[in-house]
Order: structure tokens, then C-alpha cells, then sequence
């Protein structure tokens, strides 16, 4: 079914009719609008729309390249493609002007009937394209929307789900919280209570980032609550395990070969107020501490909380504090980011060497210290991971 319309803009009757008459007889189009001058001619492309238009390059009012400037710049009629047509001789060098103006195709008089029908064709096949590609990125921006605006209220849910400033203010008093997630959501999250004379704190990995690291580091909240409100555990590695039976048991894993190894990575510890004692246990998360300028790291158990080849027990470390001893909980993604002018690693040994040159720096200064280092380390390279830096001074 014929639903194309063209506009012709001549100021030559005969030359006007005889195009018309070509455009007509090749019966290719439903209508044929004619115009006999720039102004004309906007006014039926506001109010028809046509396909494609046809005009002459030069008329008595405006010339046709100001008449297709006029119309790029006409919210109606800018996607409109226009071929234009003169019987200047030195067709190269109008034919650039006539494209750099915003035409879709050049043709010189006299007409020729084939020639016209088939950049014609040619100009409205391409518009058609044109118009499905544009109509194919409006859905797809529409979908990225509205899947962009999913994913920030689960945001808002994982945000108000993780302990307050206040909780952590009540809890800690003196720390800082580096939390960068890739995307929207993390797969990184942290979690801290007190009960009695116990406080109890954890930071996680999950497997993945984004939605599916976000929905799991939900989930490990929920494990949390329930095993240490309901359980009342005071074991660091105790927790751990009962943290491990519940991921293995949600994710159905039994240790078949083509089960996926999704779990999670945390280092949680438990610090009684009262003793000045702190249990440490990881699951592939260490624990370090800088006492007197020296850094002291406690090794983690080399198991997730998930299902892992070489299951062995968690380790329980119990650690003696003192006085302005400074603890640091983190993951990954800091150390394993790509930067520097070779694009390296950050690199394990870097990470502990700038924490022991911060470490007696208020804690909100250590913050921006990292976040500095990490910008400059980074530089135009993407970040990788969520990454996740707790530091807390006894």
C-alpha cells in the first residue's frame, strides 16, 4: 500500500509540472504536494509532512539551501529528507554545500526520469530506515529508564537496609566508611549491632555486582540478623559457619560439578567492650591492624561462605587491644584496581603501605586520602569491582 507523500518546491511552472508528472505517472507514491516558493513550501511541510521534498536551488524568495536550513531547524519537519535539485554545472562543489546544509541527495537538471525515480527510492528507503532506528533507540531508552529506575529504588532498599550513621555512630564512634559501588547497587555492603557489652561488625563480597552482587549482599543481611538476634552467637567463626550453611542451603548447593559458585567473602569480628577483646574470623576477607606503627595482618580462612572444593572450619582469632590501635575491614575491589601508567593492579603490598602511612590521620581525613588515591590511581581507566574500606580507632 502506496503512503508516501512528496513535496516539489520549483519556482518554474513547466519545471514543477514535469516533475510532478514524473513522480505521479511512476505511481510509487500516494500524493504529490507542488509549491512554487520557499515560503509555500514550509507551510505545506508543517502541516502535510511529507516523506521526502523535492526543491529547486534557486528561488525568488530564499535560496533552496537557507530553505533547508529553515527546515532543520523546524521541530516538524527537521527529520524530513530533502533532495535538491539546480542546473548549475560545477555540481561537485554545490553538491557539498547542498550536503553540508543538511540535504540527503543532489540531482542536476534537466531531470531525468529514471535518475529522480531512483534517488527517490533510494533517499526514502534510507528514511525509512532512519525512522525504525530512531523509533528502535526511543524503546530502548525508554526500557533503559525504566530498568534504570528499578534498579535505584533497589538501591534505596539496600541503602535502607544497612546501618544508619547514627547506628554506626552509637556503635564505633571514631571511623570511616569508603563505600564505592561500580553500579548502582553493590554487591559490597557492611553490617554492625550492638548487643550488651559485644559489638559485632562485618564486611562482604558477594559473588558478582550490580543487581545480582545487591541482591545476594540482601540476603547475607538477612542471614545476619537472624543467626545473631536469634541465635545470639558470640563465636566469630561460629557465625561464619552458620552463615555458610544457610548460603548453601539457599543457592541448593551439594558440591555437583556444574553447580555455580556463588557465596561470599566477609571478614567479620566481634569486639567485647568490656575485656577489650576482639574475635576476628574471614572467609578469604583478612583483618588488618596497625599497633606502634607496625601492621599486623590476620589471614583469613581461604573458604566463601558458599560451597568451595576444600571445605575446612573457619579459624577464630582472639586479639588482645590497646589504646589507639587502629582496624581496618575491606574488600577487594580497592587492591585489584586497574590504574597507574602501565594499567596495573593496585596491588596488596601498595593498599597496606598507605594505610600505615595514614593510620594516625583523623579518621575523616584517611577517608579522603583513599578516595584521592584511588582518583588518581584510576585515571582513565573504568572501575572493576564495588570497593569497600572500613577503618575504626580503639
Amino acid at each position: 500500500m502506496k503512503t508516501d507523500k512528496i513535496l516539489v518546491v520549483e519556482d518554474q511552472p513547466d519545471i514543477l509540472e514535469l516533475i510532478t508528472n514524473i513522480i505521479e505517472y511512476s505511481d510509487i507514491v500516494e500524493k504529490v504536494f507542488g509549491a512554487t516558493n520557499a515560503q509555500m513550501g514550509m507551510n505545506i511541510a508543517v502541516k502535510e509532512q511529507p516523506n521526502l521534498i523535492i526543491s529547486d536551488w534557486y528561488m525568488p524568495d530564499i535560496s533552496g539551501i537557507e530553505f533547508i536550513r529553515r527546515l532543520k531547524n523546524h521541530s516538524l519537519t527537521r527529520d524530513i529528507p530533502i533532495i535538491i535539485c539546480t542546473g548549475i554545472m560545477d555540481s561537485s562543489y554545490h553538491l557539498k554545500i547542498a550536503l553540508d546544509s543538511g540535504a540527503a541527495d543532489f540531482i542536476r537538471k534537466p531531470i531525468d526520469r529514471i535518475e529522480l525515480i531512483a534517488r527517490m527510492q533510494s533517499v526514502l528507503k534510507w528514511a525509512k530506515l532512519y525512522d525504525f532506528t530512531k523509533q528502535q533507540k526511543a524503546i530502548i531508552e525508554n526500557s533503559h529508564r525504566e530498568i534504570t529506575s528499578n534498579i535505584t529504588y533497589a538501591s534505596r532498599i539496600q541503602n535502607a537496609i544497612l546501618p544508619t550513621e547514627e547506628n554506626l555512630q552509637s556503635v564505633l564512634k571514631n571511623y570511616f566508611i569508603f563505600w564505592k559501588p561500580r553500579d548502582i547497587v553493590s554487591g559490597d555492603f557492611y553490617w554492625a549491632t550492638k548487643i550488651g557489652n559485644y559489638i559485632i561488625l562485618a564486611v562482604a563480597d558477594c559473588t558478582g555486582h550490580g543487581v545480582s552482587g545487591g541482591f545476594l549482599s540482601m540476603l547475607g543481611i538477612a542471614f545476619l540478623n537472624e543467626i545473631i538476634y536469634r541465635k545470639n552467637l558470640v563465636s566469630a567463626s561460629e557465625i561464619l559457619e552458620e552463615m555458610r550453611a544457610k548460603v548453601k542451603n539457599l543457592l541448593k548447593q551439594t558440591g555437583n560439578t556444574h553447580e555455580a559458585g556463588d557465596g561470599i567473602d566477609m571478614a567479620l569480628c566481634i569486639l567485647d567492650t568490656e575485656e577489650n577483646i576482639l574475635q576476628f574470623s574471614g572467609a578469604n576477607l583478612p583483618l588488618i591492624l596497625i599497633r606502634n606503627n607496625e601492621l599486623i595482618e590476620f589471614h583469613p580462612t581461604r573458604n566463601p561462605l558458599g560451597i568451595y572444593l576444600l571445605e575446612r572450619n573457619f579459624e577464630n582469632h582472639i586479639i588482645p587491644l590497646q589504646k589507639n590501635d587502629v582496624i581496618y575491614l575491606f574488600s577487594d575491589g580497592y587492591v585489584d584496581q586497574f590504574g597507574g601508567e602501565n594499567g596495573d593492579k593496585f596491588m596488596t603490598r601498595k593498599f597496606k603501605n598507605l594505610l600505615l602511612s595514614i593510620h594516625s590521620f583523623e579518621m575523616s581525613e584517611q577517608k579522603t586520602i583513599l578516595e584521592k588515591t584511588l582518583f588518581e590511581w584510576m585515571g582513565k581507566h573504568k572501575q572493576i569491582d564495588d570497593i569497600f574500606v572500613l577503618g575504626f580507632k580503639i
